[in-house]
């Protein structure tokens, strides 16, 4: 099964969308999900990519984020995770 999802997690101040509370409701939704392959578009935040990894460490152990050096903004890495 797997799992294909826009997070909408544009960082701050490029976009205020109430990130750090959907953080925490998409990281417990996914807990509650038996997907073996989860894919993120737009996860530019660490913070919510360090949120669900520490939330899905047991049940998703490997985590990988998409850096892409020749996106406009490399510090934000391509949102792919």
């Amino acid at each position: 099964r797997v799992l294909s999802w826009n997070v909408y997690m544009l960082p701050k101040p490029i976009k205020v969308s109430l990130q750090n509370t959907r953080s925490q409701i998409i990281a417990d939704d996914l807990l509650k999900t038996d997907y073996d392959l989860i894919f993120m578009q737009e996860a530019f935040m660490k913070s919510f990519r360090d949120k669900v990894r520490k939330k899905l460490k047991r049940s998703h152990p490997h985590t990988y984020y998409l850096k892409n050096r020749k996106f406009p903004f490399a510090v934000f890495g391509s949102g792919l995770f």
